[in-house]
């Protein structure tokens, strides 16, 4: 009698395979790019899981160190999808090549060593702490899909949050939560679940059947829409005509009274202050009030917008006065000292207290504090109106 494994595994490579091809072929770019290597990661797990390559040491390891990537590779997936103006820092990069190494040693340890594979310092080295750390970046994938979820300006994006946390939501539950319960079981001689990794290769493979071929009946769709998921830096091949078709239909009543709260009332300034509050106070709805600050202003989320009108008005402020920068801070919305340092330095790559003692910038902003260089579509539609 056949398995749900032995059924829905070589429907599941044909699918990735096909997903994989489409994402290379259709799309440019790093993203894309790493989407189809998480395909082939996948198509290595579930070969693995048809025991093709038993008899192949060399098959297997190679399989093994495909499939062990796949909770990197959606890590950095989430992370170019979600985190805008993110830099990788080298510590994410030299713990995934430690885990790499440690694997991989682990298993030619276990294939022509199998003596000091058994010892309890190679089981916590080569098993446990890769596994400890593939859990710990499955699981950091899933909250960089539910952090910025409410401060998101991009709607399609937004909308993938959601499908993104409960996709890997399962993936981390259903593979790398069990795998490492069940070397935990393995290790110790206990029997606590039987079957336990068997139950976790036939769920995955019908898993990644059912959500590679729902990804497939989709792309043919995808096309343009798809392209707002990446960072406009990222995106190539942007039709010309939907840039002017947005500007067309912006409402200038609306911004112009954006424009006054933010910079006649300094509704920048109120901490904690959320998109929501926002479009309460236009009298908007709110996904219309996010379309308008993504499409007319080039904004991805909402901090950005609020951090520009901040920071600009902050190094104002260090420029024309001698007050604390903890005040300054403060008086432009920021709950944190921390939080603002580490956005200013990202805005000029210095410290507040660096570019006040700099004098830096004092040429390339303007005094008065309504005109924003940091917001063109603000300050050229203010010249016109005043």
């Amino acid at each position: 009698m056949l398995s749900i494994s032995s059924l829905f595994a070589p429907l599941a490579i044909s699918q990735l395979a096909l997903l994989g091809l489409l994402l290379l072929f259709n799309y440019r770019g790093l993203l894309a790019r790493l989407l189809a290597f998480f395909c082939l990661c996948l198509v290595a797990y579930v070969l693995l899981t048809m025991n093709l390559f038993n008899d192949s040491v060399s098959g297997t390891f190679v399989l093994g160190r495909l499939a062990t990537l796949s909770p990197f590779v959606i890590w950095l997936i989430a992370y170019l999808l979600f985190v805008d103006e993110g830099k990788i820092k080298p510590v994410i990069w030299i713990s995934i090549a430690c885990f790499v190494v440690a694997r991989a040693t682990g298993q030619l340890l276990q294939i022509f060593t199998p003596e000091v594979a058994d010892s309890g310092f190679h089981f916590v080295l080569t098993q446990l702490l890769p596994q400890l750390a593939m859990l710990a970046f499955s699981v950091h994938a899933v909250l960089l899909g539910l952090q910025g979820y409410a401060d998101d300006l991009v709607i399609q994006r937004r909308q993938f949050r959601v499908s993104f946390v409960i996709c890997m939501g399962a993936v981390v539950v259903a593979v790398v939560g069990i795998s490492m319960l069940t070397g935990l079981q393995n290790y110790y001689g206990l029997n606590l679940i039987a079957g336990l990794d068997n139950i976790s290769s036939d769920v995955y493979n019908f898993y990644l059947f059912a959500v590679s071929l729902f990804f497939n009946l989709r792309a043919f769709r995808l096309s343009e829409e798809a392209l707002t998921l990446i960072p406009q830096h990222a995106a190539q091949n942007l039709p010309a005509q939907t840039a002017s078709s947005n500007a067309k239909a912006i409402d200038p009543a609306i911004v112009e009274k954006l424009e006054s709260l933010m910079l006649d009332e300094r509704l920048y300034a109120q901490p904690g202050l959320t998109i929501a509050d926002l479009a309460e106070r236009l009298s908007m709805q709110e996904y219309k009030l996010r379309r308008l600050i993504n499409q007319s202003m080039q904004y991805r989320n909402f901090n950005q917008f609020l951090n520009n009108y901040r920071i600009e008005a902050a190094s104002s402020q260090l420029r024309q006065s001698d007050d604390p920068v903890s005040s300054i801070a403060l008086g432009v919305g920021y709950s944190s000292l921390s939080v603002f340092n580490k956005a200013f330095k990202d805005r000029f790559s210095m410290t507040p207290t660096e570019y006040r003692s700099a004098g830096a910038g004092g040429a390339a902003f303007s005094d008065d504090p309504k005109v924003s260089p940091l917001a063109p579509r603000i300050t050229q539609s203010r010249a016109k109106t005043h």
